[in-house]
């Protein structure tokens, strides 16, 4: 074994997942948002293989938002393994649930700023995770990236994922997903809309979810419901209502 096989120390780990460049320690998060470094990926790669599952789930996550495509077969594979069942990797701050697979979501979605290769996989892994929705919590990542996509595709697996959230009682984990399944085919998605209203006092409300979503809409289905919906007692469904108005008006 040659030294650039042997596996990264602990003190080489924490350098390659959270120092800059310049060696500051900016933290997983700010890295995978900064430019790739591509010197760094053959000693990530190893990271890939580590005896610990957070370690990997690290290492993958960083690789696929500098569009690296080992990094993304491996966060497949994580998926896949559903790694939530083995480990907590990302408890909310709020909430406590493992934000684990959003993070992963965002990081797939990052892939696609870095590299514009491997759309089907990148497509196939979203569509996993809208598999785990419901079961599974997310924050707002994956709900993000779907929005940003062009996975027109994935409308029908958007459109079960929001039934299975709401068989779990989770009315707003399931409104998140109504802009991209509104944006992607509104017709589904105008279907659904009655499904949220009259709930009663939640915070967040699901209906916020339903103003932004009803930009995407034809404007003369979308408009007449914001029209009502600017005067929610809500103010966060109200200002959101408000603001779907705007950018209807200004297409």
């Amino acid at each position: 074994m040659t030294p650039d096989s042997r596996m990264p120390s602990e003190l080489e780990q924490e350098h390659l997942l959270y120092d800059s460049v310049q060696g500051e320690r900016i933290g997983l998060r700010k890295l995978q948002n900064a430019a790739p470094l591509a010197e760094r990926k053959p000693r990530l790669h190893l990271l890939l293989e580590h005896p610990d599952l957070f370690v990997v789930y690290q290492a993958a996550q960083l690789l696929t938002a500098w569009g690296d495509g080992a990094g993304l077969d491996k966060l497949e594979q994580l998926v896949d393994r559903q790694i939530h069942l083995e480990l907590e990797f990302a408890p909310h701050r709020l909430y406590g649930y493992d934000n684990v697979y959003d993070i992963l979501a965002d990081a797939v979605s990052i892939y696609g700023l870095n590299s514009d290769d491997r759309r089907e996989q990148r497509q196939r892994v979203f569509a996993k995770l809208l598999q785990l929705y419901g079961p599974c919590d997310f924050e707002r990542w994956l709900r993000d990236a779907l929005l940003d996509s062009d996975f027109l595709e994935l409308a029908p697996a958007i459109d079960q994922a929001i039934t299975r959230a709401l068989r779990f009682k989770k009315p707003y984990l399931a409104s998140q997903l109504l802009p991209s399944l509104a944006r992607f085919d509104p017709s589904r998605a105008i279907a659904r809309f009655d499904e949220f209203s009259g709930l009663g006092p939640m915070t967040p409300n699901p209906e916020v979810n339903v103003a932004e979503a009803l930009r995407y809409v034809p404007p003369d289905v979308g408009r007449p419901r914001l029209e009502k919906l600017i005067h929610h007692k809500d103010h966060v469904v109200a200002n959101q209502a408000k603001d779907s108005l705007a950018a209807i008006s200004a297409q």
